[in-house]
């Protein structure tokens, strides 16, 4: 099984963020409901009040990875991410071009080549190699 989804979302990686999150989707669910404000108008107040939360540092994403290979071990997760719908991501995350830098961090926090290959690809090709045959 692999670990995989929002890595790179802020609210998926930092508790803190997540809640302020929260509580700013909450209040968009609640204005919809009582019909305060239209969707639209409440989703563009959620993207503006998001957009105003600190991103978090990228260093939360090693943390990430780190913890799914304590909790599960390295051949549970794999890095990516889906950018599209991602209210918020890390600082200095602002697309794919910023892997090499994460992959950099995974090194210096003491990942080694192994580790950093499945990570980056090879949990992903095992998956999908079985999943084929």
């Amino acid at each position: 099984m692999i670990s995989m989804g929002f890595l790179m979302g802020s609210g998926f990686l930092v508790p803190a963020f997540f809640e302020q999150q929260k509580a700013i989707h909450d209040k968009f669910f609640r204005v919809v409901e009582l019909g305060k404000q239209s969707f639209d108008e409440a989703m563009k107040e959620v993207q503006e009040t998001i957009a105003q939360i600190p991103r978090p540092d990228m260093h939360w994403i090693v943390t990430h990875v780190e913890h799914a290979i304590r909790v599960g071990g390295e051949n549970c997760v794999g890095f990516g991410s889906d950018f599209n719908g991602v209210e918020s991501t890390p600082a200095e995350v602002d697309s794919c071009a910023a892997y090499p830098g994460i992959v950099d961090l995974l090194y210096d926090n003491g990942l080694n080549a192994r580790q950093v290959e499945k990570v980056c690809w090879g949990n992903f090709k095992r998956v999908f190699s079985e999943c084929v045959h």
